[in-house]
């Protein structure tokens, strides 16, 4: 039995009093997202509520780049997830507008830091795109990484506006 303030709720007033708040949270978009991938450390990720613009460092959700799920559409066992809209990526800001991110002699570099290798051994990894050179995020840009090399981020497919992201916070990781 749900309890409140040390006093047991009946099961309905509880019931509807969570889905009242979850409800609500909801309305402000996704609440909680569950990372299954080992681009990320493996668990349930919360919406920061308070923090509405992206830093280096942030955990950030955003929608998939359209090639980046046509490449994944292309995998029989992964097309269904992949290509569904509500799915997104999950990935860690490693730089904001100014900064000069480079794909260049194997590395994924960040003013001239490299960050992680570019693993030229991915299944069908000619069917996804590169930025081959560098470019300078503009002022609505992020780029983001993991620290997986198998980990499908700006690497492949360049900056990410920082309107189509929203800041997460770890929540409950199992791995």
């Amino acid at each position: 039995m749900p309890v409140l303030s040390g006093k047991p709720l009946p099961l309905k007033l509880g019931s509807a009093v969570t889905a009242i708040c979850v409800g609500g949270l909801f309305a402000w978009g996704t609440l909680v997202v569950e990372n299954i991938t080992d681009s990320m450390s493996r668990g349930y990720y919360i919406r920061d509520v308070f923090d509405a613009s992206p830093s280096k460092g942030d955990i950030v959700f955003f929608r998939r780049p359209e090639n980046v799920r046509q490449y994944f559409a292309a995998s029989d066992s992964w097309s269904i997830w992949f290509d569904a809209p509500r799915n997104g990526m999950l990935k860690t800001v490693v730089a904001t507008s100014g900064d000069v991110v480079c794909d260049t002699d194997g590395k994924f570099s960040v003013n001239g830091y490299d960050i992680v290798s570019i693993n030229y051994d991915i299944p069908n990894s000619d069917a996804l795109p590169r930025i081959g050179g560098c470019i300078r995020l503009a002022h609505n840009e992020v780029a983001v990484a993991t620290n997986s090399a198998r980990g499908i981020d700006s690497r492949y497919f360049g900056a990410v506006r920082t309107e189509d992201c929203t800041v997460y916070l770890p929540l409950w990781m199992w791995r």
